[in-house]
């Protein structure tokens, strides 16, 4: 697609839906940078699971984000037994939860920092 094109896709998508009724959206990565699609959109579903987690993060932070209007935001993926797959999503869903532990929240630091300027420290 062209960026004209993907220009006027997220525009539809972002629309009032009694313009634009298609309220699904089927992307490959490519819409997980620089894409704002939280104006209507409070449901995500992986298709497949990147092996980066990161990935995974950046698409879900195209709706899951400020400005957000929906009080719950929804990241699906979907699970089937026996699908190597399933032991992909497993390993990655382990490697957050270290990262979250080990690390914390990217968000957390940034929100706290602008809440709080110069309270870390450095």
């Amino acid at each position: 697609m062209s960026e004209p094109q993907r220009e006027a896709v997220q525009r539809a998508f972002n629309g009032d839906p009694a313009e634009h009724p298609v309220r699904i959206l089927i992307a490959t990565d490519a819409a997980r940078e620089g894409l704002n699609l939280q104006a209507r959109c409070a449901d995500l579903f992986h298709y497949d699971i990147p092996w980066n987690p990161a990935r995974m993060e950046q698409r879900n932070g195209r709706i899951d984000r400020a400005l957000q209007p929906a009080p719950t935001v929804r990241c699906h993926y979907f699970v089937y037994e026996h699908r190597p797959e399933d032991r992909v999503l497993a390993a990655l869903v382990a490697k957050v939860a270290t990262i979250g532990r080990e690390l914390g929240s990217l968000a957390t630091v940034v929100f706290d920092e602008l809440e709080h300027p110069g309270a870390r420290p450095g």
